[in-house]
């Protein structure tokens, strides 16, 4: 796992309606990680060379999964160097 850039979260809970995002730097690249359900839900990530491509990803799917009013954005939760607290239960 890189240093975390980005983190949103879709503000639902449950293994079947939550939706949780991270955008992470790792070297050069950047990762954008997607998970469906809770902890043991299904994950996808995609690579890209820079962030604004990392972001656009993230844009389409926020835009795709209830618009940008639907998620919470958590970036501002993580201190740098820290690991991320655990995300709400549910």
């Amino acid at each position: 796992m890189g240093d975390l850039v980005g983190r949103w979260w879709n503000r639902k809970r449950g293994r079947l309606a939550r939706r949780d995002i991270w955008l992470e730097r790792d070297g050069d690249a950047y990762l954008v990680r997607a998970r469906e359900g809770d902890l043991e839900g299904n994950e996808t990530s995609w690579r890209y060379a820079c962030e604004p491509d990392a972001r656009a990803r993230v844009d389409q799917l926020i835009d795709t999964d209830g618009g940008p009013a639907a998620w919470n954005d958590l970036t501002s939760l993580y201190q740098p160097g820290e690991d991320p607290p655990a995300p709400p239960a549910g």
